[in-house]
């Protein structure tokens, strides 16, 4: 795969993770500048940021709406001045893809709440995600008029991978699909799935859902 991942117009996150003093750094990053040997990235200036060694190993996560693109490289050198932090590396030659699916679920508690016109009320935490809708575990089964009955679900979605995410609600029509009882700790597995999902919406969720799969939050 070629430098132009790291400038492609579909980039939504870049991301530089590299061990120092064996601690794991993971910082957003911005591309400054790229040829085909070299680029530079910049990061804002981090909160106790210490300058790492030269020429250390690093890893590039490219995040797309479609999936991740990954690389290993070469950290040579770092430059800290007023206005953000610049990482001088070696541009990757070999990418590897990990693609997003409709159907890839990943495990994840995220705070949700299903409300139907009748007042009855379903909330709590997810126990996985996908674009398609999520799963939660119920202590009873779910009374089967609302089997019939179309609801509107309200997940909260981080919409970035820093230590302090901020959350978007995603807000639409839901219906009930299915239940697996005694799925774990004698709980029922309760799974609805979404419906009419706006562009945006499903945007939010498929990075989110990306950067998920890859245990990046």
């Amino acid at each position: 795969m070629e430098s132009n991942v790291l400038t492609s117009s579909d980039v939504s996150t870049i991301f530089l993770v590299y061990i120092d003093n064996h601690s794991r750094r993971k910082i957003s990053v911005n591309v400054n500048f790229i040829d085909s040997s070299e680029c530079y990235l910049s990061s804002s200036i981090l909160p106790q940021f210490e300058k790492p060694k030269q020429n250390i190993p690093a890893d590039i996560m490219v995040c797309t709406p479609t999936g991740i693109f990954k690389a290993k490289t070469t950290l040579q050198d770092v430059t800290v001045n007023l206005n953000n932090i610049i990482y001088k590396l070696i541009v990757p030659q070999n990418w590897n893809f990990s693609q997003l699916r409709r159907s890839t679920r990943v495990q994840s508690s995220l705070s949700f709440n299903v409300k139907y016109n009748d007042g009855f009320e379903i909330g709590g935490n997810t126990y996985d995600v996908s674009l398609g809708g999520i799963s939660f575990l119920a202590n009873t089964r779910i009374n089967s008029i609302y089997k019939k009955l179309k609801g509107v679900i309200k997940i909260q979605v981080p919409v970035d991978a820093s230590d302090n995410p901020s959350v978007r609600n995603v807000e639409c029509t839901c219906s009930y699909v299915r239940e697996n009882e005694n799925f774990k700790d004698n709980k029922t597995l309760v799974i609805y799935k979404f419906e009419y999902l706006t562009d945006a919406q499903q945007a939010a969720l498929k990075n989110y859902l990306v950067l998920a799969s890859q245990n990046i939050y």
